[in-house]
């Protein structure tokens, strides 16, 4: 196939030792997507929206063919993966699903793997084996470089399996410096141009931060000592976490998601790093999200904000070579035994595994590190009405994310309840005490009738 259909200007900066190659590979996405073959297993990361389009547009040339990705799909693509239309031809399947999967999940149609981050480029090597990666990029480099854009989801451990390497570079993508999430021009196979902002991943959970928000927040940062390293996840109260901590000093940054709070930390001198052992005075993640993306002036090309290989990021062993590694995450709800569920509510699908277990695990063997699983105490129902999120059992067919035998701190806005190293009595009473008070009595009673207390 020649793939040599353009002649236009490319954008971004390239020296004219690899200008040639670049050209020679640059095309339309449909030209890109035309390598794919009946029965391929194509994987892809970071949202390459002008490929994903493409290949489901030509969906129905094909026969068999499974797209791998590590997060569901966003934007106009998400219910493009999910049609009836493509049953038979393209069949998606994803570690964590997003919204669209969510929906469709009834229907049978999409699928999804069960796997921690640290172990996902293990997954790509052993069970996906792709043919063909998509890839959405930074401009290449001087060097011949193009850089895997924010979440780039395992896209190299996809490369180094020897697929076909399909990239849409963009302008507007952040070039974010990695030793490992990045392609050199003499591996891609096809190159396709787009100029767009780049969507975050966590756009669709964003909701207003309440006084309660506020107040969890606080009973976790009067806990994290100055020098610490922080990891926080996804949600409310993790964002709420990185504004209350600009008093603090000497933080370092070991993550899974970098994520808007980060940034400002690292404005105002907070962050330094200048306590981790693990890449001491360099701030490590593996997915920028959020407002971080708000800031390219921070986190693009600075050699003090790096992007490390996911496995490596959440490897409890990795996480736990640094002093005081806090970790803060959120979860759906908690029963009484301490089981942490953040998965699903009852049957339905919510999510994925993601990464919560390996820096709980991770916390636990940091010298002086700690693990808080926040949320609040209640949810609203439809009707008014309040459900207690502290429950004497989690709702049949609940997901357990964080078994009982890992989690250290529970955080509702009634306050902290330590279960490390803590009896199956002691669990109870300390998370009944941080339940609303408005519950308070019927779980102390359920606990009794129980069992779990006496």
């Amino acid at each position: 196939m020649d793939l040599n259909c353009s002649a236009s200007v490319s954008r971004g900066r390239m020296a004219s030792k690899y200008h040639a190659q670049y050209l020679a590979k640059k095309c339309s996405p449909e030209q890109a997507v035309s390598v794919i073959n009946d029965g391929d297993v194509v994987y892809s990361g970071g949202e390459p929206n002008l490929l994903l389009n493409a290949l489901y547009t030509a969906g129905d040339r094909f026969k068999n063919v499974t797209h791998c990705s590590m997060f569901g799909i966003m934007g106009t693509q998400g219910s493009n993966v999910n049609s009836e239309e493509l049953a038979g031809h393209v069949r998606f399947t994803a570690t964590v699903l997003k919204h669209y999967e969510e929906r469709a999940w009834a229907t049978g149609r999409p699928d999804q793997i069960l796997v921690p981050f640290s172990e996902m480029e293990r997954l790509i090597e052993q069970r996906h084996r792709p043919n063909a990666v998509m890839t959405h990029c930074s401009s290449m480099d001087d060097d011949g470089y193009f850089y895997m854009g924010n979440h780039p989801s395992g896209a190299r451990t996809a490369v180094d399996c020897g697929a076909k390497v399909l990239v849409q570079t963009n302008d507007q993508m952040p070039l974010i410096y990695s030793d490992h999430y990045r392609v050199h021009i003499s591996e891609v196979t096809a190159v396709c141009e787009i100029s767009e902002p780049v969507l975050s991943l966590d756009a669709p959970i964003k909701r207003v931060a309440t006084d309660v928000d506020i107040t969890i927040a606080s009973h976790i940062v009067e806990r994290i000592p100055n020098g610490a390293s922080i990891q926080l996840g996804v949600g409310t109260v993790p964002d709420i976490v990185g504004k209350q901590l600009e008093n603090h000093k000497d933080l370092g940054i070991h993550t899974e998601a970098f994520i808007g709070a980060y940034i400002d930390l690292i404005k105002k001198g907070v962050v330094n790093n200048s306590k981790k052992e693990l890449c001491p005075g360099i701030s490590v993640a593996a997915i920028f999200i959020g407002g971080a993306l708000l800031a390219p002036e921070i986190i693009s090309r600075n050699p003090l904000i790096q992007m490390k290989k996911l496995a490596w990021i959440n490897n409890p062993e990795n996480i736990g070579q640094i002093s005081n590694l806090i970790s803060i995450n959120s979860c759906l709800g908690v029963d009484l035994r301490g089981q942490v569920c953040s998965e699903s509510i009852g049957m339905s699908v919510t999510g994925g595994i993601g990464g919560q277990l390996d820096f709980v695990r991770g916390a636990r063997l940091s010298k002086g590190g700690k693990s808080f699983i926040a949320f609040r105490s209640t949810v609203e129902k439809k009707d008014g009405g309040r459900i207690s999120k502290i429950s004497l059992d989690l709702p049949v067919g609940s997901i357990v994310s964080t078994p009982r035998s890992d989690v250290m701190y529970v955080v509702t806005e009634y306050g902290v309840a330590d279960l490390l190293y803590k009896s199956v009595k002691e669990r109870a009473e300390a998370l009944i005490a941080v339940a609303h008070p408005d519950f308070r009595d019927d779980l102390r009673f359920k606990a009794k009738e129980s069992g779990l207390i006496y």
